[in-house]
């Protein structure tokens, strides 16, 4: 459910029209729709239920879902209030249809209620259905759900010498203005004057009002113009609903202006300096009251200061009227939403979205910045932790958002990144060609930091399997002395390589473990926190449904592929360094299912199995069969969950699980793919019959082919799930973690078609 200032948003973006478009419904109350707004989405397919309420009386429209011949332009009354219908005396000549209005019987009182709303029924409904033609009382309704009651402004103008009616106008809109017809003739060189002192009375007036009900500017005043008169009714007051339509076209003038689409008169410099001083100059204009006498600085959220959302629409109005827009690429792009001042709430933040052209509410997922403020705030986050930690495969998709986070948390002093040396690179240690190298793989990934984040990190060319790590003596020593917790997250993902190939990468196990007792050794405080990054393939076939967060002993658990047989290798060593040096470091593993790309940028590896079964997909017209549910988890959630587990202040468990604790059914998403890669096909087909279709077209999945026809469909389909309650216990990332929806899927699919990967 929402009000119609949402939709009013959401219509700009065809983005955001797809997301409701396979919602069973939209409910829209607080005010009425605009039919344009009502039209666009219906013609999209989005189905709209109109909604509609009283305080006295509570909904008196159903919530169902509509069918085909429900029309949104009519609510639908509920039956089970004992409401009734009562037609209003009209004009038979005309041309409008008859009115009627609800009376009901609030719980408690003692006489009924008028529910003043003028109404009409639909034509030809078998159900109780009308349309709101307006307020019997006259309350004007804005776009924000807001009501205000226009009559207390325009009896104080109308009681004044200068003015002889006044009607204030705004149904539907973000905010009111007055249409005012003076007691004298005005000429024109005097209009100034006029327009001057009648301010004067209205900002007397905007006193007594509620904000949201006050005029905000002279720019919102319509001097009547002659020759046209305003439509009165018998008894002399004016008629509202028709004074509205015939002077809607100097009431659209007059918001046109205020939206941009007027004269030009906002002037902002586009120097970074100087643009700052310009918008703190707006936002005096706009929350002047507020803030008259009171220090504040650029970096003040201007809610806190006072501002609301009628100041804030001005705000974006203001930024509307910019003459030389073409020196900002968000205003260049179209006039800015009232939420555009919402996302950028300070001086500083609008400069800086103004310079980049990147809204906040486009890049920045709300979820992860309510979290990120409970990692800052929380105690167990506390700045004296001074923590140094050393990170393997930064450079990875994984990688540089576990890079990030570390940047990020306020109790990490220190990133210190062990790379590898790049393929026939001889300049062991050009410290530019490692920041190059790391910077490539953060923008690839659509990663980026920023200069406060670069401040903690430290790069290092690195050999991981020898014994020293490759490093120097005393580097070696400096690191030792300074490392708190080791985080390996560096592996080759190639399932064709067979264990013994994979034998540098279990030494390299054996060399941090060295390191950690080493960093202890060094302070004998400390006991080194050590993470290495496993796989749900270590247990592919363990004999459950359910893997417990336990160390496997078994080694025919795991999938028969030398990547996952090397993995539990690597496991069986770091649990044999708790029995080796007891209290001597803290060793977790963590077993990863699946990850999928960001979900800011959409980016995901297109190396991944998942990426080339889609590929395949649209050679052969159709998806493979996959029963069950899929539970996969955006990296950047993925590494915060690390984050959270590395860092956590409660005691440890040698085994976590990182996979996604929301399930999602595959029959769901499978319809999804067929339709965004427009398979021929929207039916799957069994997944032997289609490998075979893939083997006779392409070698695409050659490398794949065994783990497809193997272990696939197990861990894919829930076969086998993750137990996570010891990773949720410490991280508040997966205790709120959400599904992957289907729109963030669409979005992957755009990512790989635009880069050439998909058709």
């Amino acid at each position: 459910m929402t009000v119609p200032i949402i939709l009013e948003e959401m219509i700009e973006s065809s983005q955001c029209i797809g997301i409701l478009k396979p919602l069973d419904f939209v409910a829209v109350g607080g005010g009425a729709i605009k039919r344009k707004v009502g039209e666009l989405l219906a013609a999209n397919g989005v189905r709209l239920l109109n909604h509609y309420g009283a305080t006295e009386i509570g909904p008196i429209a159903p919530i169902f879902i509509p069918s085909e011949d429900y029309d949104w332009n009519y609510l639908r009354i509920r039956t089970d209030l004992g409401l009734r219908v009562v037609d209003l005396e009209f004009d038979q000549s005309a041309a409008e249809a008859p009115r009627c209005q609800l009376i009901g019987f609030p719980f408690g009182w003692q006489q009924p209620y008028n529910v003043p709303d003028l109404l009409e029924k639909r034509p030809g409904s078998t159900f109780l259905e009308v349309r709101i033609l307006g307020r019997n009382d006259d309350l004007i309704v804005l776009s924000t759900g807001e009501k205000v009651r226009p009559g207390k402004l325009e009896n104080a103008l109308q009681a004044t010498d200068l003015i002889q009616t006044a009607l204030v106008f705004g149904e539907h809109r973000e905010e009111i203005g007055v249409l005012v017809e003076p007691r004298r003739a005005i000429p024109s060189q005097d209009l100034s004057q006029f327009l001057a002192t009648l301010w004067s009375l209205v900002e007397a007036q905007n006193c007594d009002l509620d904000r949201h009900a006050r005029v905000s500017s002279m720019d919102m005043i319509i001097v009547k113009p002659e020759g046209k008169c305003l439509p009165l009714s018998d008894k002399g007051s004016v008629m509202r609903k028709e004074a509205y339509a015939r002077f809607q076209t100097e009431i659209d003038a007059v918001y046109s202006q205020r939206t941009g689409n007027g004269s030009s008169i906002t002037l902002l410099s586009p120097e970074s300096g100087k643009l700052e001083a310009d918008l703190r100059v707006l936002v005096e204009r706009c929350v002047h009251d507020r803030i008259a006498g009171r220090p504040w600085t650029n970096q003040h959220d201007f809610f806190e200061l006072g501002m609301d959302s009628l100041e804030a629409s001005r705000l974006a109005q203001l930024l509307n009227r910019v003459q030389d827009k073409s020196a900002f690429a968000v205003l260049r792009d179209g006039p800015v939403k009232p939420s555009f001042i919402y996302q950028h709430p300070s001086v500083v933040a609008l400069a800086a979205a103004l310079q980049s052209g990147e809204c906040a509410g486009e890049n920045v997922n709300r979820v992860r910045a309510m979290t990120d403020l409970v990692t800052r705030f929380s105690p167990s986050s506390s700045t004296t932790s001074n923590r140094v930690v050393l990170i393997t495969g930064s450079t990875g998709s994984l990688g540089v958002h576990l890079l990030q986070e570390l940047c990020r948390d306020v109790s990490v002093n220190q990133v210190i990144c062990l790379m590898r040396r790049a393929h026939g690179d001889e300049n062991a240690d050009d410290l530019d060609d490692l920041r190059a190298r790391q910077e490539r793989a953060n923008s690839a990934k659509g990663v980026h930091l920023t200069d406060e984040a670069w401040a903690k990190i430290t790069l290092h060319e690195a050999r991981l399997d020898d014994h020293t790590l490759g490093l120097d003596g005393e580097t070696y020593a400096q690191l030792t002395g300074a490392v708190t917790d080791v985080l390996h997250n560096a592996w080759p993902v190639n399932f064709q390589r067979t264990l013994h190939s994979l034998e540098p990468q279990i030494q390299t196990v054996k060399s941090l473990i060295h390191f950690s007792i080493q960093c202890q050794r060094d302070r004998s405080h400390l006991t080194p926190r050590l993470i290495f990054i496993s796989s749900i393939a270590v247990g592919a076939r363990f004999p459950s449904t359910v893997l417990p967060e336990i160390l496997i002993t078994d080694p025919t658990s795991t999938a028969a592929l030398g990547y996952a047989e090397a993995k539990w290798v690597c496991e069986r060593i770091i649990a044999e360094s708790l029995a080796v040096f007891p209290g001597r470091l803290q060793p977790s593993i963590v077993r990863l299912g699946q990850i999928t790309g960001a979900t800011e940028c959409a980016r995901w590896n297109q190396n991944e199995h998942i990426p080339a079964i889609l590929k395949a997909s649209q050679i052969v017209g159709a998806m493979p069969e996959i029963n069950g549910t899929y539970s996969w988890i955006p990296v950047e959630i993925a590494a915060k969950a690390i984050r959270d587990i590395l860092t956590t202040s409660q005691p440890t468990n040698l085994v976590y699980h990182v996979e996604n604790p929301v399930r999602q059914p595959w029959k769901a998403l499978l319809t999804v793919l067929a339709c965004q890669l427009n398979l021929p096909s929207p039916a799957p087909i069994p997944l032997d019959l289609w490998l075979r279709k893939v083997d006779s077209q392409t070698n695409l999945l050659s490398e794949l082919e065994d783990f497809l026809r193997g272990e696939f469909l197990r861990l894919a389909g829930g076969g086998l799930i993750l137990d996570t309650t010891q990773a949720r216990k410490v991280s508040y990332t997966l205790r709120t973690c959400n599904g992957v929806t289907p729109d963030l899927v669409c979005k992957y699919i755009d990512v790989w078609q635009k880069e050439g990967f998909l058709q």
